[in-house]
């Protein structure tokens, strides 16, 4: 079964059925990661087939989500919550809707890839390195993210939050070394278009991240 950690029968121990709940987190995120995976190949590589396998996913992570939301709610009106179980549901709801959020990001690569692809755009060789980088700094944030919050690893939570920083120093860098290739008309107009919202994605899927860092930063139990 794809949902085999929600079990009902653990209401009766709020405790456990929030850790199910966090596992099954784990199993969307997973997913999630592979729609960023494949986004990436297609945009770097130009594969038409990593776009199609990004949009099949999509429909997965959405009933996970919905599966994941019914679950806690019907736990917060079933059992009785203390007070820090209470504020730790609270943040996985939230923790699941980022999550999903990432999974419209990487959709939205993937159609940005796609259009690149059919219109033929040139990118220079440094505005996909340029890209590349700033695609696997954000990537390794998304699974220190989600590992801080399996793992309830509030050091790692805090890496996250350190090292989006960092992110943001690379991105605006991208985006002053854009406006100096648009200036000297280095830059196709239509390809600038797509590196303006591929960075725009990005940078939210960064911010996703750093959400659920912060969902495992309030919970009580690493503190």
């Amino acid at each position: 079964d794809d949902y085999q950690y929600l079990d009902e029968k653990m209401f009766d121990t709020p405790s456990v059925a929030l850790r199910l709940a966090t596992k099954e987190i784990m199993k969307m995120a997973g997913i999630t990661m592979e729609m960023l995976s494949l986004a990436r190949v297609a945009f770097i590589k130009g594969q038409v087939y990593s776009v199609r396998e990004v949009e099949k996913r999509e429909e997965i992570a959405d009933q996970f989500q919905e599966r994941i939301i019914l679950y806690l709610s019907t736990l917060l009106s079933r059992s009785l919550l203390t007070t820090d179980e209470s504020r730790y549901l609270a943040g996985l709801v939230h923790a699941v809707n980022d999550v999903e959020r990432i999974a419209d990001h990487a959709n939205y690569i993937a159609r940005v890839a796609e259009a690149k692809i059919e219109d033929k755009l040139p990118f220079s060789e440094l505005a996909m390195t340029e890209i590349a980088l700033l695609y696997g700094k954000v990537v390794e944030n998304c699974q220190k993210a989600f590992l801080s919050l399996v793992n309830d690893d509030h050091l790692l939570a805090k890496q996250v939050l350190e090292r989006e920083e960092a992110i943001d120093r690379l991105k605006e860098e991208m985006r002053q070394n854009h406006i100096n290739r648009l200036n000297q008309g280095k830059c196709w107009p239509g390809s600038g278009i797509i590196y303006v919202e591929l960075i725009a994605s990005l940078e939210r899927v960064a911010g996703h991240a750093t959400n659920i860092a912060q969902v495992t930063l309030n919970s009580k139990e690493g503190s």
